[in-house]
């Protein structure tokens, strides 16, 4: 593995599940190493984000570097390139100049990659684009391993699933319709929690660019009502939890627990390597991901390595130029 070389952090959460309090330790290790390239750096995403009018660029590296505007601004971002050093910077200014930016924003892949940035002029920003944390799996453990990496309480939440005879669809390339219904459950979840729900055009525009990489899972009743469902791209060998809802009915029950195991086992035998949960909270950034603090709990009980991220790092141009030092 040698694409991306991330920073990790162990912590030690406390979590109430089903009226049980669990302390868990997530398996965590330094300078851990993950062959991943973003998906975020795919030709797929590029393709996804001309629904708001983003244009995308190629650096020389082969990072993907992207232009967007809202009125007289011009806005560069660059999202977890693997390679970022300093002819790539000075590309990047080129470019920023080119595209006549107001401002250029880069979440790094690398604690090493800030070091170049820095010497360039950009400073730290709190305003993140991307999920500064995350939790990934690794699939290329054997089904036993995974197993006996979960926690006992996800061990016996599968189990209780199985026992009352849920059951988990999976559907690949999903269809309009797959996606609608889906959609429904997590608008209505995140109404309800207060969380914010990207449109169903944006989740229709995702499942349309990646076509055979793009899953929706669905966990049912043995009586056929749902529980909940969760939408996963692919992009090399990685698969990414992008995002999920369950219903009033799937609160109450251990069905979530069952999906995720369902999904780890077909995105292993796909051949995909790593599972990649995208977001859980983040210390650094206290009060932006509070509100997390529930599903955190959920995705560290199934192991994997806690991933933290830099946090991105700005620069402005022109006449903004005047908020550098500001930062």
């Amino acid at each position: 593995m040698d694409n991306l070389y991330v920073s990790i952090v162990g912590t030690t959460p406390r979590v109430k599940c089903f009226g049980y309090k669990v302390t868990y330790k997530a398996h965590v290790c330094d300078n851990y190493t993950m062959e991943l390239t973003d998906i975020r750096q795919s030709d797929e995403w590029s393709e996804y984000l001309k629904l708001y009018g983003w244009v995308s660029y190629k650096l020389s590296s082969g990072a993907v570097f992207r232009v967007g505007q809202a009125g007289p601004l011009r806005f560069g971002k660059l999202h977890r390139p693997a390679v970022l050093g300093t002819s790539e910077v000075a590309e990047l200014q080129e470019l920023a100049k080119k595209c006549k930016l107001t401002s250029l924003k880069i979440s790094p892949g690398l604690d090493s990659q800030t070091v170049f940035l820095e010497q360039a002029g950009f400073k730290a920003c709190v305003a993140v684009d991307l999920s500064p944390s995350t939790l990934v799996v690794d699939l290329e453990l054997g089904e036993d391993e995974l197993w006996r990496s979960f926690s006992k309480v996800c061990r016996w939440a599968i189990n209780k699933s199985q026992r009352a005879f849920d059951r988990v669809e999976i559907l690949q390339s999903p269809t309009r319709k797959h996606v609608e219904d889906y959609y429904r459950i997590v608008a209505s979840r995140g109404a309800k929690k207060g969380f914010y729900v990207q449109s169903l055009q944006d989740q229709l525009r995702k499942v349309e660019v990646f076509k055979d990489k793009a899953f929706i899972l669905n966990v049912y009743t043995k009586s056929g009502d749902i529980l909940g469902t969760k939408l996963f791209l692919g992009f090399r060998d990685a698969i990414w939890y992008m995002h999920g809802g369950i219903t009033d009915r799937g609160q109450k029950s251990t069905g979530g627990y069952l999906l995720i195991w369902e999904s780890i086992k077909r995105f292993k035998t796909l051949g995909y390597k790593v599972f990649d949960f995208e977001s859980v909270s983040d210390t650094r950034l206290k009060k932006l991901t509070k509100s997390w603090a529930g599903y955190t709990g959920f995705k560290l009980q199934f192991g994997g390595k806690l991933v933290v991220y830099p946090l991105p790092v700005v620069r402005y141009y022109g006449l903004l130029s005047i908020l550098n030092p500001l930062v």
